[in-house]
């Protein structure tokens, strides 16, 4: 847990170090949705537009790309908007091991606050829709009620490969999972 914890932390402070340093001064900061602020929020309504409460809003798969199934290791993550969370993990040896929990819709409106706080929302989309060969994958797709942001690591910048190795470490550590991905 505290090498989780440490990961964590050394992912947010080298972002904000890559993001900081990477600001022009045209740069404001804005993104897609406004952070979620309480004293911000209009009664009745979600900081960030979900889809019905059985519909992916969260899906985000990080493995090591294509090897034999003894060397294979990752996980997939499935939230729902009524924070249903589905994880699959698999280690090597070829094991694997699922899990279930919930967020509650809370709890996604926070994921989600926190993943738009880390530039998950400003990240590029890559010149590449396939993982090189025998590289690593690393997706994540986020769908809200208006718009789905789909973010494939391969061709990525490396300050958006940053941002996406954050906001794929704050899904794994939100649900729960320990992952040195």
């Amino acid at each position: 847990m505290a090498k989780l914890l440490l990961l964590i932390l050394a992912l947010v402070f080298g972002a904000f170090v890559l993001l900081w340093w990477g600001r022009s001064s045209e740069d404001t900061g804005w993104s897609a949705y406004p952070p979620a602020v309480a004293s911000e929020a209009v009664p009745g309504t979600a900081p960030y537009p979900l889809p019905p409460a059985d519909a992916v809003v969260i899906h985000a798969v990080v493995n090591n790309g294509p090897v034999s199934p003894d060397a294979q290791t990752g996980y997939e993550i499935t939230i729902l908007a009524d924070g249903t969370v589905h994880v699959e993990m698999t280690e090597g040896g070829g094991s694997s091991s699922e899990g279930t929990g919930s967020l509650g819709e809370s709890g996604v409106q926070d994921l989600l606050a926190t993943l738009d706080g880390a530039g998950c929302f400003e990240i590029g989309t890559g010149t590449s829709s396939a993982a090189p060969d025998g590289g690593p994958t690393s997706l994540l797709t986020i769908t809200l009620a208006d718009r789905v942001y789909q973010i494939d690591g391969a061709g990525l910048s490396s300050i958006d490969m940053t941002k996406l190795t954050l906001c794929q470490a704050i899904v794994a550590g939100t649900t729960g999972v320990e992952s040195d991905r």
